[in-house]
């Protein structure tokens, strides 16, 4: 009897799912164009070429796949392909997978190919995923839609601003959440929640929990790729990559649909600019310059290898998108003025509950098996339940469960931010030999700490720029971009934001420590360091290629599509050219941003707002 899929429908063929590896390197793909004495230089090679693979290029790459007929479809990705198992699980692992770029950097630096992209700002520090599936890899899962007056803001276009898109990508929740494999919660399983969901609202006076649908397999089940996937161990290491097979990822879902259906996926494919020209028969041809990700390679293969394509699909993220579109301007693409900004921290706060009352169990442990481990003290997957506030204090709180690979460093930012806040209160209590040191690490209240993620709205005011100058090295640019946003620091809503978490913690026993990276002082002694505050730090990074009604007012329309930034004519679009990724969210969310990101790159008869069809050339 054939197996159910998680939503009721049957296995595909076996051999559909007769393996996990669906991409090839980027050497393939060179080899192959390079290598082949017939391509002409006016030649196309793909019809269209998906650059991403998040969840905006996932979506697309699935729909065009199904509906590409005789065309050949390419999907570029900068980062490689992780399977279970391949993922850091200890501290000493974490610096192999870590690519990061500094304020002004020209470049990347750690390993381009890494697992996580850090960049790290004056004003904003962001950590995104950089392999097949990207973001999905290593994020919460969490498949939620925000409130529809997030759509009322001035900065949405029309479409929007006046329902028609929302609804229909309100239509599309449910069937995205399918396929996406997020049907289930921790509430509508038998095992019990985990502590840190049931500890969510104890340390908040017993306030009501709202289960949320993520992408971990509560259950074991297929996905509707044949995939299959395992039901989760509770080791709370989903932020760092699932190595029990429990994530349902991008490589699991739509991505391996795309496969199914005749796409080809590359990895290790860094995307530097792109060019437009006349393909000949009056219509356009985009240039794609590509170079290997990997540094080795890249120093060998000495020239950018060109790709060339009818339809071009950007979906590389907020950083990867928008940088890459800068980097066209300048050869000569003309763009918006907007391109760089609009962009959001989705309004992110990482914050602690100390020390509280009642356990929390919300960190892992890299030198514990949890399939060892009784299941009422596993952790848990990274984000399970959230205490909504969005009606009263434009804000809502979700549990947090921290990797065991990262648990040194929560530990110690946790007992140092407590010792440091610890300064604005007298002591008056008897020291001895036995006196606990303030600043040590205290497991038992290590025990009782709950991580929380706080999300709300900000302004949405940051500007990303190029780094780079204009060297001769001036094309080896990846990661070469800074956002500069001098006010969201001190952004008072911000504060306000973890002034109410500190109220809904009193009688819990926990202390509210902020992110020290942003605030290492109490508010009572701020003035000690002239009343600076730090970096924010995100992990849902939006805009950078706005949605506009026009190019005056965004990079591209509610499609997706390009705007031409030609003289006189403000509606003019690029031929073939579309931004399908967190990018285009012109405005802060107010709660995880996948499931809009997914929901927006659906084509208009696949029941969303955007354009995957217009890829396509329909």
């Amino acid at each position: 009897m054939a197996e159910e899929t998680s939503n009721g429908s049957k296995d595909p063929p076996e051999e559909a799912r007769s393996t996990r590896w669906l991409a090839h390197g980027f050497e393939a793909l060179v080899a192959s164009l390079e290598g082949n004495p017939e391509r002409e230089p006016a030649d196309i090679d793909f019809d269209v070429v998906i650059v991403g693979s998040g969840y905006g290029g996932a979506v697309a790459a699935a729909e065009l796949a199904k509906a590409r007929g005789e065309r050949r479809i390419c999907v570029l990705e900068r980062g490689n392909e992780h399977l279970p198992g391949s993922f850091p699980s200890r501290t000493s692992q974490l610096p192999g997978h870590v690519r990061f770029s500094t304020q002004e950097a020209r470049h990347a630096r750690g390993r381009r190919d890494g697992l996580f992209d850090v960049r790290i700002g004056e004003d904003l520090c962001a950590v995104v995923g950089n392999g097949l599936g990207g973001g999905s890899l290593i994020n919460a899962g969490v498949m939620a839609m925000p409130d529809k007056a997030v759509f009322a803001s001035a900065r949405w276009p029309a479409a929007f601003r006046e329902g028609t898109a929302v609804d229909a990508l309100s239509g599309s929740a449910d069937s995205l959440r399918r396929r996406l494999g997020a049907t289930r919660t921790v509430q509508s399983v038998r095992e019990p929640a985990p502590i840190k969901f049931q500890a969510l609202g104890r340390f908040h006076g017993g306030a009501r929990v709202d289960g949320l649908p993520i992408t971990v397999a509560l259950d074991g089940f297929r996905t509707e790729a044949g995939v299959r996937i395992d039901a989760c161990v509770r080791c709370g290491d989903c932020a760092t990559g699932c190595n029990y097979n429990a994530k349902v990822s991008l490589d699991a879902t739509l991505l391996a649909q795309a496969r199914q259906h005749g796409a080809e996926l590359f990895t290790g494919a860094t995307v530097l600019k792109i060019e437009k020209h006349p393909d000949g028969n009056g219509g356009t041809a985009w240039h794609l310059h590509v170079v290997h990700t990997d540094e080795p390679l890249r120093r060998r293969q000495r020239e950018a290898t060109v790709i060339r394509a009818r339809r071009v699909v950007l979906a590389a993220g907020t950083f990867g998108s928008t940088e890459i579109l800068l980097r066209s301007r300048k050869a000569g693409l003309r763009l918006s003025h907007k391109i760089g900004h609009h962009v959001s921290s989705n309004g992110d706060l990482i914050a602690a509950a100390y020390g509280g009352k009642d356990d929390a169990n919300c960190v892992g442990n890299e030198d514990v098996d949890p399939t060892k481990v009784p299941a009422h003290q596993r952790v848990g997957p990274t984000i399970t339940g959230m205490l909504d506030l969005r009606a009263t204090d434009d804000m809502l709180i979700q549990d947090l469960a921290v990797p065991g690979a990262l648990r040194p460093l929560m530990e110690q930012s946790v007992a140092t931010a407590h010792a440091i806040h610890l300064l604005a209160e007298s002591d008056e209590d008897p020291h001895g030999p036995d006196t606990r040191d303030a600043c040590a690490v205290d497991q038992d209240a290590i025990r009782r700490t709950l991580m929380v993620a706080i999300i709300g709205p900000d302004n949405a005011d940051g500007v990303m720029k190029l780094n780079a100058g204009d060297g001769p090295q001036d094309d080896d640019g990846d990661g070469a971009t800074s956002v500069r946003w001098p006010t969201l620091r001190d952004d008072p809503r911000l504060k306000a934001r973890h002034r109410r978490f500190e109220e809904l913690l009193r009688g819990s026993g926990a202390r509210a420590l902020p992110n020290p990276m942003w605030q290492l002082m109490p508010e009572k002694l701020q003035d000690l360091l002239g009343g600076d505050t730090g970096p924010l730090l995100t992990v849902h990074p939006l805009g950078g290629c706005p949605m506009g009604d026009d190019s005056a007012s965004g990079v591209v329309d509610d499609c997706g599509r390009v705007f031409d930034a030609v003289a006189g004519h403000p509606d003019a679009r690029h031929e073939g050219l579309v931004v399908l990724d967190g990018s285009i969210i012109p405005a802060a969310l107010g709660i995880n941003p996948a499931l809009t990101i997914a929901g927006v790159a659906l084509p208009p008869d696949g029941a969303g707002p955007a354009a995957g069809g217009h890829a396509a050339g329909g």
